[in-house]
């Protein structure tokens, strides 16, 4: 749901008035619409006019993830390993299929991650917002190591959603050098272009080798 002058995400459209768009009123009443969809997902209790004002809403999401803090930590410490592997299969399977357990799951736990570095950036805590948002970078690192023929669209999901809470801690002046920097050496790991090729040989071969088991 991308609109001009901002990165597309739901992020943004979960906690934050849209900005920089021409709709206005029309813009920032979607995007409020939104936000109540996702509060009403982590909070069953969830009143939507709590969403009408950013902080009050951040501090509700936060408070709702809090009963994850201990399953998060342990995510984000398994993050910064090198290898994600959720098959020792390298045959033709292994490319064709997409929906195991450990794949499907990387975008709902990243997206936790995107929500949760949105709300600390609304409530002015910038060290646990970049904590996450190196989580989240991590995560789409991962990512990439799937030989599935989706793993390049996944990888692509994610350091796009990825990219929404350092927009957002930009826009507000939030992130200090050292966050940026580190923000920068994560980027930098990711070589969008030589994936995609990677996924497209790796699909014609897995064809190939299926045809000859004709």
């Amino acid at each position: 749901h991308g609109r001009q002058g901002q990165p597309g995400g739901r992020v943004l459209e979960v906690l934050v008035p849209v900005r920089g768009d021409a709709g206005g009123a029309l813009g920032h009443a979607v995007a409020l619409e939104e936000a109540d969809a996702q509060l009403a997902w982590i909070l069953p209790n969830f009143q939507p006019a709590a969403s009408q004002d950013r902080t009050n809403a951040a501090a509700a999401v936060l408070d709702g993830l809090q009963p994850l803090d201990a399953v998060l930590a342990a995510l984000a410490a398994a993050a910064n390993r090198p290898a994600f592997q959720v098959t020792t299969n390298r045959g033709a399977d292994a490319v064709y299929v997409s929906n195991l357990k450990g794949l499907t799951a990387l975008e709902p736990l990243h997206y936790l991650f995107q929500v949760r570095a949105c709300t600390q950036l609304a409530l002015d805590r910038p060290d646990a917002a970049a904590a996450d948002v190196l989580t989240g970078l991590r995560i789409a690192q991962l990512a990439r190591q799937s030989p599935d023929m989706k793993s390049t669209l996944r990888t692509q999901a994610l350091l796009a959603r990825s990219l929404q809470p350092i927009w957002e801690g930009i826009v507000d002046h939030r992130w200090r050098e050292p966050q940026l920097a580190a923000f920068q050496v994560e980027l930098t790991r990711f070589n969008l272009l030589a994936d995609h090729t990677n996924a497209i040989r790796r699909a014609v071969l897995a064809h190939i080798a299926s045809w000859r088991e004709v």
